[in-house]
């Protein structure tokens, strides 16, 4: 009898205060998601805004040279494939609205890949055609002086080198890092709750 006294005096210590509730578990998936689609939904708009001054610029800048035309749809099609890709990443979070725990984490967890074929794929090719775009576009302006076309173009290649080596590679990290946080919080959750 003594052994059930220590299970029930073990039992009645356990802390449970720190196990949160189910609207709690329901305030961080919303929460999450809400700042997902309100970042995606601004880039595109922001995107649409960029897309229109672009083809505004194409009617109203008369080139004379034929790279600053390439240029110039190099640049439309990158922001079009940046409209798309975010998008279809709206579209995958509308479609997680009334999903268990268990599903979300699933959705969150097919994310970290998509994260990891973003960076190593999607995300070289639209920076590639930008590149490519900004670079065939500041050809003109800067070829009319050896100066400023030696200039221009280091400081292109400089942007192009942080971009690619810098900024992308950091923003992988913090949000692969985000990522990991916040599936294993959802996991800790979830597993306390089938636990008890």
């Amino acid at each position: 009898m003594s052994d059930f006294n220590d299970i029930q005096a073990l039992w009645q210590t356990a802390r449970t205060n720190d196990l949160p509730s189910t609207d709690e578990i329901i305030k961080i998936i919303t929460k999450y998601r809400l700042k997902d689609v309100m970042k995606k939904l601004a880039l595109i708009v922001l995107n649409f805004i960029l897309l229109v001054v672009m083809i505004k610029v194409v009617l109203e800048y008369h080139s004379t040279f034929l790279s600053t035309r390439i240029g110039e749809g190099l640049l439309i099609l990158s922001i079009l494939f940046l409209i798309a890709t975010n998008t279809m990443g709206l579209n995958r979070i509308a479609k997680q609205k009334d999903r268990s725990n268990e599903d979300f984490i699933h959705f969150l967890k097919l994310e970290q890949l998509r994260l990891i074929n973003f960076y190593k794929r999607t995300q070289q090719i639209g920076l590639a055609i930008a590149s490519s775009g900004l670079g065939f576009y500041l050809f003109e302006e800067s070829s009319h002086d050896t100066t400023w076309l030696i200039i221009g173009y280091s400081l292109f290649f400089v942007y192009v080198l942080v971009c690619w080596f810098i900024i992308r590679p950091y923003a992988f990290r913090k949000k692969t890092k985000q990522l990991n946080v916040f599936i294993a919080k959802l996991e800790k959750i979830s597993n306390q709750f089938s636990n008890n």
